[in-house]
């Protein structure tokens, strides 16, 4: 986000309602839920932000990682927790528009149990491919090519089963016509490790992943609306002709819901004011991520718009997390 519009933001909040309520003083202390494990980039966003908040919301923040079911369980934490503002979920959006329709049961509505805050930032997938993959190989339509000619090799890997980077390439595959197998592993580190080793060819993920092995892998595409300020050379899917690839993450604070208005309102100010500092800026980006702090209410859309967009995708293809 450009520095103007950061500060769009802020003027934006500063014109809200004054807290009348016991929460117009920073909380004692706030717990930030993550639903991943330490060094991962919603990790390092909850920590970014329980550090640059201090103070604004809450005198003390705790990040307390609870990894698992696709970030279920960090989310069950707030949905539970008393609607007092003290308890913050840090979470990319793909647990409230995919998770819901992967699984066969799920134990949260996502329009009904949390309250966003607004958006935080935002992190693009790419397609990087290794050494398995001929160096004359060096853009989408080489790629599509190579696979179609070369289907027994024609295999991505990824951090997870069942999430947007998993049908990100049912979707490229799709739209480009030819088959694509998926080698869903454990963690993007590992996959990204085979597909620079040779052993997978392809490798998709968010750029935050890819960023220390730029060195040994080489990107072709970005799925962003615009091309990535990490990765500037590098031409977008709809740049190559792939219209429907505009893909990308966006990682949020959200609340449990019936917390009172006014801590919403506090909260959403205190993290863009924690945004636009130099400080987060020069973080956020070891971490991959673009600040893109959003309003309440457009980021409450945007969950809307993709939820039902998913749910289209994840139906058509007949896929479920737990058959």
């Amino acid at each position: 986000m450009q520095r103007r519009d950061l500060l769009k933001a802020l003027t934006a909040t500063a014109m809200l309602p004054a807290a009348n309520s016991s929460l117009a003083a920073p909380v004692d202390q706030a717990k930030m839920l993550v639903g991943y494990v330490p060094g991962t980039a919603t990790d390092g966003l909850a920590r970014l932000l329980g550090e640059r908040m201090r103070g604004d919301y809450a005198n003390n923040f705790v990040v307390e990682n609870r990894a698992g079911a696709s970030g279920q369980l960090a989310l069950g934490v707030v949905k539970s927790a008393p609607p007092d503002g003290k308890t913050i979920l840090v979470s990319p959006i793909m647990t409230l528009v995919v998770v819901p329709h992967t699984f066969s049961k799920v134990s949260f509505d996502p329009f009904k149990d949390l309250v966003p805050i607004g958006n935080s930032v935002t992190t693009d997938f790419v397609l990087v491919v290794g050494p398995a993959v001929p160096e004359s190989v060096k853009t989408l339509q080489h790629f599509a090519a190579w696979c179609k000619a070369n289907p027994a090799k024609s295999t991505y890997a990824t951090g997870a089963t069942g999430t947007k980077v998993h049908f990100s390439g049912v979707r490229f595959a799709q739209s480009a016509g030819f088959n694509f197998t998926h080698a869903g592993y454990t963690s993007n580190s590992t996959a990204l490790t085979d597909t620079a080793s040779g052993n997978v060819p392809a490798y998709i993920g968010s750029v935050s992943t890819v960023l220390p092995f730029l060195d040994r892998v080489r990107v072709i595409g970005v799925m962003g609306a615009r091309r990535s300020r990490f990765l500037p050379e590098v031409p977008t899917f709809v740049e190559s002709g792939y219209k429907d690839m505009v893909i990308d993450e966006a990682i949020s604070l959200y609340l449990p819901a019936r917390t009172p208005q006014d801590a919403v309102q506090r909260m959403h100010a205190a993290m863009v004011k924690a945004l636009s500092t130099p400080e987060a800026a020069r973080t956020l980006t070891t971490l991959g991520l673009e600040a893109t702090p959003s309003s309440q209410a457009e980021m409450a859309a945007k969950i809307k718009t993709e939820y039902e967009q998913w749910g289209r995708f994840v139906k058509e293809l007949g896929f479920k997390q737990d058959s």
